[in-house]
This record gives C-alpha cells, sequence and structure tokens, in this order.
C-alpha cells in the first residue's frame, strides 16, 4: 500500500478541513466498519441501519396507515365523511348539524378543524368512531384526565377508560373512540397489532371493501351488507353524496349495489323499479338511473334537502 512519505497509508488521510470522514447519512465511516472493517460487516451495518429507518425494524407497535386499517374486515356498516369539506360548505354544514362535533372539544379538547375524516363504523362486536387529523394529544391527555379517565394501555397502545364504560385510544394522527364500551377499541386495536383482520389488509373479495372501493370519495360516503339488502343475490350496497346544488337545495348522490355475480347484477338492472323502489324506501332518494356495471348496479340520484 502506498504511503503519504510520512509513514501512513494514502487510505487513511483525513479529509480538507479537519472533518472526520463521513458515510451513509452522516454517520462515520469507521462506525459502519466496526468488527473487522471488512466489507461483509459493512453491508450488515447498512442494511440493518436502512431497515430501521425505514420502519421494518422497530421498536414500536404498528401503526395506522390510513383509516381503514382502523375499521374491521367484517364491518357491516360504515360512514365515512370528509370533515374539512363538509366545514368548508356551510349549507351541507348546517344540514349535518356538525355543530354536534363541538362537544369534542369539551370532552377532548378536540376542535373540529383538527379533524380530516371521520368513520362511524358497525359490527357485531359493537361500533365505535375513528377519527384522523393533526391532534394536541398531550392537551387530549389533560382532558382525559379532568374526566377522571384511567390510561390503562392494550398491547402497548395509549387507551383510555372513561367513567362510561367507554374508551378512547390515542394514536399517531389518529383516534378511536368508544362510548360506552372498551371491547369495540381493543378489537381494533388488536387486528393493527397483528397487522390483520382489517379492510387495510384485506383482500379484494371482501364485500365491504369493494363497495368503498366502487364509491370512492364524497362530501360523506356509506356503505352497508348483508340482510339489509333484500334483493336477490345483493350482498351489500352504499352511496356517496358527490355535488351540492345550494339553489335547488338538494344532492347529488352516486349509488352501488354489489350483488353476487354479473348476471344477477344483470337481470336487477333489467328490473329497474325493483332497485330503484328499494333505493328510494330505504333512503330516500329519487333515481334518475340504473345500469349493470360487472357485479355492480350503479346509478345516480337527488337527495333533496330537508328544509328547517
Amino acid at each position: 500500500m502506498a504511503g503519504d512519505g510520512n509513514g501512513t497509508p494514502e487510505s487513511a488521510e483525513q479529509p480538507q478541513g479537519g472533518q472526520s470522514a463521513k458515510g451513509l447519512l452522516g454517520i462515520p465511516s469507521k462506525w459502519l466498519l466496526i468488527g473487522g472493517g471488512g466489507s461483509a460487516a459493512a453491508v450488515l451495518v447498512v442494511v440493518v441501519l436502512v431497515l430501521f429507518l425505514t420502519g421494518v425494524i422497530s421498536g414500536g407497535n404498528p401503526q395506522p396507515k390510513s383509516v381503514l386499517d382502523l375499521i374491521p374486515d367484517d364491518v357491516n356498516s360504515v360512514t365515512r365523511m370528509d370533515l374539512q369539506r363538509i366545514l368548508a360548505n356551510d349549507f351541507i354544514s348546517d344540514e349535518f348539524e356538525v355543530e354536534d362535533l363541538d362537544e369534542l372539544d369539551d370532552e377532548l379538547g378536540v376542535n373540529p378543524d383538527d379533524i380530516s375524516e371521520l368513520a362511524v363504523v358497525g359490527w357485531d362486536n359493537g361500533n365505535a368512531i375513528v377519527f384522523k387529523g393533526g391532534f394536541d394529544l398531550d392537551l387530549i391527555r389533560d382532558e382525559l384526565e379532568d374526566t377522571d379517565s384511567e390510561d390503562n394501555p392494550y398491547r402497548g397502545y395509549e387507551v383510555w377508560e372513561n367513567l362510561d364504560g367507554g374508551a378512547t385510544a390515542l394514536l399517531n394522527g389518529y383516534l378511536i373512540e368508544s362510548e360506552y364500551s372498551v371491547r369495540p377499541v381493543e378489537n381494533i386495536l388488536k387486528n393493527l397489532y397483528n397487522e390483520s383482520g382489517s379492510l387495510g389488509q384485506a383482500d379484494e373479495n371482501n364485500v365491504m371493501k369493494q363497495i368503498l372501493a366502487r364509491l370512492g370519495e364524497g362530501y360523506v360516503v356509506y356503505a352497508v351488507t348483508g340482510d339489509v339488502c333484500p334483493l336477490k343475490r345483493c350482498e351489500g350496497f352504499g352511496w356517496a353524496l358527490t355535488e351540492i346544488d345550494e339553489a335547488n337545495e338538494e344532492g347529488t348522490v352516486e349509488i352501488v349495489v354489489l350483488f353476487r355475480n354479473e348476471r344477477a347484477a344483470e337481470n336487477a338492472a333489467d328490473d329497474y323499479d325493483e332497485v330503484a323502489e328499494f333505493l328510494e324506501r330505504e333512503e330516500d332518494l329519487k333515481i334518475e338511473d340504473t345500469e349493470a356495471d360487472g357485479k355492480f348496479v350503479v346509478g345516480v340520484a337527488i337527495s333533496e334537502f330537508e328544509e328547517e
């Protein structure tokens, strides 16, 4: 190995300016080479570092990536609200009485302006509300302490139980609340911990996941599965409020009805009156049009808002 004339190998020269040599992400290269300095050791340390930084190796519990990660895959009713879109429209916010959310400020110190989305979910094991947004968890903890709620962790997640028997879970960017029972919150957290059992991990055959995916976005999105749909071979249905006509005090609603197979959907679409009568009776909608689309019957309806 060639030297620098002073007996020091060229490979050991220090960078100019007196700074130590830097490696990956500014970490000194010598730290990555501890353990013999061999290339294999360096690769191993780098791989472990990258896995840690990307969350593959982590000391914390799994965290939700979306609201779907906090909805059980056996849920039978889901109502999702794009709260900021609703709050930005005075007409629709009054119609849905969003001011009721002000109670969250009193109970949890949560301002409705901090909530981007909420989902009300129900299944055989209970019901819960999931909130997504930017929350001051320290402020929420103070409010919970003031109401004599108790911090009772579940599988490493922060859960506060209230005096009415309900619970609130605090996550990074999410809250889960069940008013009168702890079990629904624990069931959701169990799914999150196991990284299975939620709509986020469900396959494409899950009925609720199919309906929600087909509906897409809206001011309000509602979906239900099971026996509530009496149509032959119907597995569930839903609607999404997509447009608001303030002048006429009505909204445009996209509807979907999921059937067991394409033939059943085609037969239902052919019998327009049966589908229309069901949806008009069940959801108080004025059906304008329906058609078969794969296993779905899809259509457009008008919802007339009630006068105050």
